[in-house]
């Protein structure tokens, strides 16, 4: 895990040049596993379900886009449950088992032409409210 120097909320990474921010409610987990798993399980607009108490690896998330199709998921730590934050932030890197294939909404609003996040391994960079995850 990577604890990263700048301000998560008022400076950006130099690197993205964003196109839309979009909020997100994040399940963590694999969909061929039910949820359970390492990855992404599901994403859905802001506020469409109450998801935090349906699912145990909720969290909230927003997303930004740049102009070279790069994905950052900024995840908030206030919404996750501990046993969440120790499960998939506790180490340097965040695994995806699998291919995550992008929902509808998320293309639209940040007009990316990516389809999916591969599996693999992404660096974990930590700030004091939130993780950051570079796709």
């Amino acid at each position: 895990m990577v604890l990263s120097s700048f301000s998560p909320w008022e400076d950006r990474p130099a690197c993205l040049h964003k196109t839309a921010i979009v909020e997100a409610e994040l399940i963590l987990g694999v969909t061929s596993k039910r949820c359970s798993g390492n990855g992404i399980c599901s994403l859905y607009t802001k506020g469409s379900i109450k998801l935090e108490k349906a699912y145990i690896n909720f969290a909230a998330v927003e997303i930004e886009c740049d102009t070279a199709e790069n994905l950052l998921f900024r995840i908030q730590k206030n919404t996750m449950r501990q046993s969440t934050i120790l499960k998939y932030f506790s180490q340097p890197n965040f695994l995806m088992e699998e291919d995550f294939h992008l929902p509808s909404f998320l293309k639209e609003k940040t007009s990316t032409k990516r389809t999916y996040i591969s599996k693999g391994t992404y660096q974990i960079h930590e700030f004091k409210n939130s993780y950051y995850l570079f796709f």
